[in-house]
């Protein structure tokens, strides 16, 4: 017990700790000078959905550990998950119509546009059993929702290793058809962890009582 909950602790830093060194990055991103094919094509596009699309996923980033991990009063956390999704609403509309510019053909059109529609739905799913009064529905779907928020830390900590062995051409297409898949395979193991462990402790409390 005592090694799994270490490992939460370590495992929620990290991700607190890749979402806001990489919301910073999307932040500062225009302002870094970089260049290439990608960096280039991002350049290119309407600044509008660009900005859309990086500050509203910036400010997501930041947000969805706070609010999955983060012991908050009740009305700090409805605030901020009005805030969430009205940048995940920004974000995905921005990186929807970004997709179709992505580099890497229409392979990576299909794979970025089915995540930003993904992406939405999830959340708003949680909102509506938000509002239904649904608590355990309301998680889950924001799990999946924060899940697919951190597919920008995936993508990112994919790229490197991706590089070495692919073409940049080829590494994009990998990188947009597993940086969310695999957050989300992650978030339903532990979704079903939880489940699983929630009926233990109360088949336990049933023996005992």
């Amino acid at each position: 017990m005592k090694n799994v909950q270490t490992l939460q602790v370590i495992s929620k830093s990290a991700i607190g700790f890749f979402a806001l060194g990489i919301a910073t990055y999307a932040l500062i991103l225009p302002y870094l000078g970089f260049s290439g094919p990608i960096h280039t094509r991002l350049m290119q596009l309407p600044p509008l959905f660009f900005y859309m699309h990086t500050v509203g996923g910036a400010v997501a980033l930041v947000l969805a550990p706070i609010q999955l991990f983060s012991s908050i009063p009740k009305t700090m956390h409805k605030t901020l998950g009005i805030l969430y999704v009205l940048s995940v609403t920004l974000s995905s509309i921005g990186g929807l119509y970004m997709a179709q510019e992505a580099y890497g053909g229409l392979s990576s059109t299909v794979a970025l546009s089915l995540l930003a529609c993904i992406w939405i739905a999830s959340t708003y799913a949680g909102v509506f059993y938000a509002i239904k009064g649904e608590r355990k529905r309301h998680y889950i779907w924001m799990v999946r929702s924060a899940a697919l928020t951190f597919a920008a830390i995936t993508l990112r900590l994919l790229s490197p290793l991706l590089f070495e062995f692919f073409t940049l051409y080829q590494a994009q297409q990998i990188i947009y058809w597993t940086c969310w898949p695999i957050n989300l395979l992650i978030a339903e193991c532990y979704l079903r962890w939880r489940h699983a462990k929630s009926k233990l402790g109360r088949a336990q409390t049933s023996i005992y009582s």
